[in-house]
């Protein structure tokens, strides 16, 4: 038995008041829905539902059952959200290397504000001739206004 399916399949009989709904809802046959309903309550040891041919009514500890099971699938959906959320917006430092004729082309570095997400900083070096330190520079978004900044420190990257 898939524990997770078969609660879903449970708090969206409960929800829509019958079987052939929550199969609609979830794309699913109406006899795998029951199945899964069937499983759940074998697993638990308890009846959730009183069924008849007209209605689904969830008995008192299907009731509790649902309360708690419907909490922790919206809890898992915003889980899901965040986790997608965080995908889409850049984090963490970016260091950029490149060879010094490419220094003229990263100039225009104003455009990195609109770009750069508030709090997110690029790390810059550019390679000088040889024998020079390579130049480096931090480019960090603070509330929509580009800082540019020496490093405090590079770490071991050189």
């Amino acid at each position: 038995m898939d524990r997770l399916a078969s609660i879903t399949a449970f708090v969206r009989v409960a929800e829509s008041g019958g079987f052939t709904t929550a199969a609609r809802r979830l794309d699913l046959s109406t006899s795998t829905v029951s199945d899964q309903v069937q499983a759940l309550e074998n697993a638990l040891g308890v009846r959730l539902l009183n069924r008849t041919t007209r209605q689904v009514i969830l008995t008192e500890i299907g009731r509790e059952y649902y309360e708690r099971c419907a909490q922790i699938l919206h809890e898992l959906e915003e889980a899901d959200e965040a986790a997608g959320a965080l995908q889409v917006t850049p984090r963490g430092q970016l260091r950029v290397y490149c060879h010094k004729g490419v220094g003229p082309f990263i100039a225009p570095v104003e455009r990195f504000e609109t770009v750069l997400p508030p709090g997110q900083s690029v790390a810059v070096c550019i390679p000088r001739a040889a024998g020079e330190a390579p130049a480096r520079i931090v480019l960090s978004n603070a509330g929509g206004h580009l800082h540019i900044a020496e490093p405090a420190a590079w770490g071991s990257a050189q």
